[in-house]
Parts: structure tokens; C-alpha cells; sequence
């Protein structure tokens, strides 16, 4: 069972004997990865209870769920196990051992065929959230509204505070696809779609290296391309794309600095890229400080490494909390207590549950290979070498990685969502940067320390990274699919009441657009239910009104009125309907009240010209439109006025 593996300092002392005194626990190992297999089987078979990270199966067709079933089963069966890890590792060796023109050529080639992957799979979920405002805010923009930050590429860079780099990537992408004719939702998928076939491009090459070894080289090809974070490269519309792709960068040009690979500074540029891309990427800057200071300090590592990660994280917890206590930061924070959407609150422990689920299936078996690992580092009393050329054996790579996770981790524990956890999944895939090392460390100081073989490896190894792969799978399969999306975003808004309004409102609009009017009426109504508010009836007034129900859509707009006479968007489109029905008599008393509330608009003091004319008072009306001849008003409304004054100086001159 003790063979030399590459990529990893056995020690030359390990002898037979000291095998049996050592006991890997493998039957641990694989009890692990049946827990863990076992446990989104049954989720499948529970799409309505809060297990958003395991259930993704549930919502897939039949034939689909039980192949995987199927998968996920026969991995257990030895033989076979022990037959595709052999067949994976042999991928793996000959990936690495490849010369430089053929292997590169091939890497590139995949790359650019995940592409077409991407973009053939593209999600439907961009619409669902803040992909949605994202696209209709350049669609503005296109049209020519000034209002939004997207109008230009300097407004994006003096005014945009949270993504300018994500933000300036796709103004370049709607730019180019403007000339295309392309529209601007187009234009942003096919741009996350080539970043994925970079990070594909990326994850290759650094899997070519030769330090890395056969067996941490195949987790890292399938951790990466197979983690349910890659559903952000198959046209996902948001802002963490870019940030997840530089932040990946930055983790292995990270370890590939800490082992005097490449200068210190390097690592530095797709940091910098990555908080520019998003400013939620500051969480990584803690773990690049502990890198400079750890290649720095030389004499003084020990007392270093011994202080670090409880230092860093106490005071990371005495930040939170302080800043938590501030009036204009508590609100992105959750709040303490023991019920309800609080911070020691069950379901809040569900969700992380959840998320850490999603972004590693394989949870359990990561925490048993830690587990064991360390226990017989310690049995054998020779801990991890010291030496630091060794890759994913070294005690500062723990550390490193632990520095990345512990700001990860507050972040996921503390932070508040916008629109609630279960929703915004997305805001924490970063810590998936962190979770796949964290895997790559645990498996290989287990199988070092333990000596087994790759066919002893394979029982716990198989099904594991077939459980990542069929998640993953299943994830972008779940989200290819509009109608299987919808299904589970509808589910998950039964038990998700934070701003449940909003995302009901978001299912209305992606209805709306896909040209189910009475869905999105019927939505419409439910999320009036869940928040009340005004901008949510005016949105019911429009599918009314095209719904042809003219009458109702004009009953909503006036209780909006009635509660806020001040509301533009209510009166704007009251007087349309208004208008669309010639219902002049309404429109007049309509048209008197938006001069009051808006007096600095033309457009109702138009209307109430109008109207006065309609109703045959024809010198008042001409009279209102003398006033507003000098105003900015639409071209048909200025059109209209200049029409009306000149026939009624025609007449006089009579």
C-alpha cells in the first residue's frame, strides 16, 4: 500500500511497520463521501424544504435524476472505482507530461470549445435579480437616458462605488455588440462566456504542472470546472464573474509566490484587478499581507505562524461586531438573536449549511481527511515538512488558505443579503478559491502520512469527485432551463420572506418577458402582497393595461394616488390610460393635480390643455398651451401644441 507519489515528500523512514501503527481509518473516509452522497440523494426527493445547496436534483426530469442516482452509487462499487481513478490519472499524468506545443494546443482548444459550452447552457437566472436592473439600466443607457451610471465609461469610473471594473467590462462588451446590432443582454453573455473559457484556459495550464502530482492534479481540474461556482461563466449576468476569475488567479500565483516561483509583487496585479472588479474582493487582501509579512519575517516565523489565524480572526470578529453597532452600517449586517432571519437563528445556520453545501458537496469528507491527517501527523510525531519547496505540504500553506477561508466565512456568517441568502448565492462563491486548495491540502497530508496507494484512494476519491461533478451538472442544468428555474426560485420564496416583494416582482418582469401576461399578473398580485408597494401597482397597472383590462389597471392607479399623490410613476401612466380611453373628464382633474405635485413638468400642464380642449373649452386650453410653448416637451406633445396654436391664430386673423 506505501508507494512514492509525486508531488509529495514521503518520508523515507515510513516502513511497513510503520504503516499498522498508523492507522488511516480509510472505512472513515468513504463514510464520509456515503454521507455525503446519501444526503443529496434525499434532498431530491424534498424540493419545498430549506435545502437549497443539496436539492438541485429535485427539479430535474426523471431520466436525469436517476442517472445520477445511478453515478453516484456505482462509484462505491471498488473495482470500477479503482478502474476510473487509474483512467483519470493517466488523463491527468499525460495532460502534464505532454510537450509544451502539443499540450498548450490542446489546452487552448478546449478552452475555446467550453465557450461554445457556456453559451449553448446559458442561465436563466440573470433575469431573477440584479442581473435583471444590470441589463435594463444599458438598455437605458442606449436609449439615451442620462440618469443612469452606464451612460459613459467615465461615469462608470468617478461614479460607480461597488463594481467599476465589472461595470466597464461589460460597457466595452454592449459597445461592441452595439455595432453588431447585438442587444445588450447578448452582448454581456457572450462576455461572461469567454471569461469562463479563460478560467478554463487558466485551470488547465496550472494543472500542467509537474510539481503538483497525478492525484491532487485530477481534484484540481474537477474541483474547479465542476464546483457550482462555474455557473457564473455560463452567461450569468452579475457583478462577480470577473472578481471569481482574478481571484482565482490570485490564489495560485499566490501559492506559486510562497514557493519563490514567481516574484512577490506578482500576485499583487490580479488582486488589485479583482478589488477593482468588485470591492467585495478586499476580503483577499488580508490573506496577501500574511504572505508578505511570512516571506519577510525569516527569523521570526515560528512566533508568526504560532499567533496569526487567532489574532486575525478575533479582531476580524471585534471589526464586525463594532461595525454591526454603527446606525448607517447595521444594516449590512444580520442581526443578533435566536429567531427568525437572525444571526443564531436556525434557518440562518441552514443557510450557511446550504451555501458551504453548494460551493463543496463534499464537505464532510474534506473535514474527515483534515481530521485523520492531523491525527497521524501527530501519532507519527513528524508533522508536516518544513521544507518549503514542497507543494501542498507546508505549514504556511494552511495557513494561507485558513486566512482566505476565516475572511470567507465572516463574511458568509455576518453579511446580509439584499435579497436573502437562499437567492443570492452568488455573493459567496468566492470562497470557493479558498475551499479547493483547503480540499487539495487535506487529501494529500492524508494520503502522505498514510502512504496508501491510488487504488486504496480511489473508494473515497471516486465518489467524491463524481459528487462534485454531478452537482455541478445538475446546478447548470437546473439553470438552463427557464420554466425548471422558475419552479425552484417559487419554491424557494414560500420559506425566503426578505424582501420577498422584490424577487417576486423580478419573477413577474422575467414572465412578462417571455410573454406569459397573466403569470405575471397573477406574480404581480403576490408580490403586492408581500410589500404594498406603489411602484409594484404601477408595474400590475401596465400588464393590465396590456392585458386589456384598461378599467382595472386605472382602478389601481388611482388608490396609488389616493395614498400617494406625489408618486410620478402612478399619474404618468394614469394619464396615458387616461388618454388611450378619452376619458377627458378624468384626465382634466388628473392632469390639474400632476401641475400641483410636479410643477416644474411640462408634460401635465400639456395634458391639462389638452383636456380643456377636448372638452371644448377651447380658449382655456390654448391658453395653457401658450404657457408651456417655451417648455422641453416629447416631440408628438410639442408637435401637438404647435399645431393647435397655429390653427387658432388661423382663426383669428379670420
Amino acid at each position: 500500500m506505501v508507494r512514492e507519489r509525486k508531488g509529495s515528500s514521503p518520508d523515507p523512514q515510513v516502513s511497513a511497520s510503520t504503516d499498522r501503527r498508523v492507522d488511516p481509518r480509510l472505512s472513515w473516509v468513504v463514510a464520509a463521501a456515503a454521507l455525503s452522497v446519501l444526503a443529496v440523494i434525499a434532498a431530491s426527493f424534498f424540493p419545498d424544504k430549506r435545502l437549497w445547496g443539496w436539492n438541485h436534483l429535485a427539479f430535474l426530469p426523471s431520466p436525469f435524476r436517476h442517472g445520477a442516482y445511478a453515478l453516484l452509487v456505482l462509484a462505491f462499487v471498488p473495482p470500477l472505482a479503482r478502474l476510473l481513478y487509474r483512467a483519470a490519472l493517466v488523463a491527468s499524468h499525460h495532460h502534464a507530461a505532454a510537450r509544451a506545443p502539443i499540450g498548450a494546443t490542446i489546452t487552448v482548444i478546449v478552452a475555446l470549445l467550453s465557450v461554445g459550452v457556456f453559451y449553448k447552457f446559458h442561465v436563466a437566472t440573470n433575469l431573477l435579480g440584479d442581473g435583471q436592473l444590470i441589463a435594463q439600466s444599458f438598455k437605458a443607457a442606449e436609449e439615451g437616458h442620462d440618469s443612469v451610471i452606464m451612460r459613459s465609461a467615465h461615469a462608470i469610473v468617478t461614479e460607480e462605488t461597488i463594481a467599476p471594473g465589472t461595470t466597464l467590462i461589460y460597457y466595452a462588451a454592449v459597445q461592441t455588440g452595439e455595432k453588431m446590432k447585438k442587444d445588450p443582454v447578448v452582448s454581456m453573455r457572450v462576455l461572461n462566456c469567454i471569461l469562463g473559457g479563460i478560467f478554463v484556459l487558466f485551470v488547465l495550464l496550472t494543472a500542467r504542472a509537474q510539481s503538483l502530482g497525478d492525484e491532487p492534479r485530477t481534484w484540481l481540474v474537477t474541483l474547479a470546472l465542476f464546483s457550482c461556482s462555474i455557473l457564473l461563466f455560463f452567461g450569468y449576468i452579475e457583478n462577480y464573474t470577473a472578481p471569481y476569475l482574478f481571484a482565482s488567479i490570485y490564489v495560485v500565483s499566490a501559492f506559486a509566490a510562497l514557493h519563490r516561483r514567481v516574484p512577490l509583487w506578482l500576485p499583487l496585479i490580479p488582486l488589485a484587478m479583482a478589488c477593482y472588479a468588485h470591492i467585495q474582493s478586499i476580503l483577499l487582501i488580508p490573506s496577501y499581507f500574511y504572505l508578505v509579512v511570512w516571506m519577510r519575517a525569516r527569523g521570526r516565523r515560528a512566533t508568526f505562524m504560532r499567533l496569526w489565524l487567532p489574532i486575525f480572526s478575533a479582531a476580524t470578529v471585534v471589526v464586525i461586531v463594532s461595525c454591526s453597532s454603527v446606525e448607517g452600517m447595521k444594516k449590512f449586517f444580520v442581526p443578533f438573536g435566536f429567531t427568525g432571519n437572525t444571526l443564531l437563528a436556525p434557518r440562518h445556520f441552514a443557510d450557511v449549511a446550504n451555501e458551504i453545501a453548494m460551493l463543496m458537496p463534499l464537505a464532510p469528507v474534506v473535514a474527515v481527511l483534515g481530521w485523520l491527517g492531523r491525527r497521524m501527523d501527530t501519532v507519527r510525531e513528524k508533522g508536516a515538512t518544513k521544507d518549503p519547496s514542497t507543494l501542498l505540504a507546508h505549514p504556511v500553506e494552511w495557513q494561507f488558505t485558513a486566512t482566505l477561508l476565516v475572511s470567507c466565512a465572516m463574511y458568509l456568517f455576518f453579511f446580509r443579503p439584499e435579497i436573502g441568502m437562499a437567492r443570492d448565492w452568488d455573493l459567496f462563491t468566492m470562497a470557493t478559491v479558498g475551499l479547493v486548495p483547503l480540499t487539495l491540502l487535506a487529501l494529500n497530508r492524508y494520503v502522505r502520512v498514510s502512504g496508501l496507494a491510488a487504488s486504496a484512494t480511489a473508494t473515497f476519491a471516486v465518489p467524491s469527485l463524481v459528487l462534485v461533478a454531478v452537482m455541478g451538472t445538475s446546478w447548470v442544468a437546473l439553470n438552463a432551463s427557464t420554466d425548471r428555474t422558475i419552479d425552484r426560485f417559487q419554491r424557494i420564496l414560500a420559506y425566503d420572506k426578505a424582501h420577498a416583494a422584490y424577487a417576486w416582482e423580478n419573477l413577474a418582469i422575467l414572465e412578462h418577458n417571455r410573454g406569459n401576461l397573466q403569470k405575471a399578473i397573477d406574480t404581480m398580485n403576490i408580490a403586492l402582497a408581500n410589500g404594498n408597494n406603489p411602484r409594484h401597482s404601477v408595474r400590475l397597472a401596465v400588464y393590465l393595461e396590456e392585458a386589456g383590462r384598461i378599467d382595472d389597471a386605472i382602478d389601481v392607479l388611482e388608490k396609488v394616488l389616493a395614498r400617494r399623490p406625489d408618486f410620478v410613476k402612478a399619474r404618468y401612466r394614469l394619464v396615458l390610460f387616461l388618454e388611450k380611453k378619452s376619458d377627458w373628464d378624468k384626465m382634466l382633474t388628473v392632469s390639474r393635480e400632476g401641475m400641483v405635485q410636479h410643477p416644474e413638468e411640462a408634460f401635465y400642464r400639456f395634458l391639462y390643455g389638452e383636456s380643456l380642449i377636448r372638452a371644448n373649452r377651447l380658449e382655456e386650453g390654448v391658453e395653457v398651451f401658450v404657457t408651456v410653448r417655451d417648455m422641453k416637451l416629447p416631440p408628438a406633445a410639442r408637435q401637438r401644441v404647435d399645431q393647435v396654436l397655429a390653427y387658432y391664430a388661423a382663426q383669428k386673423k379670420r
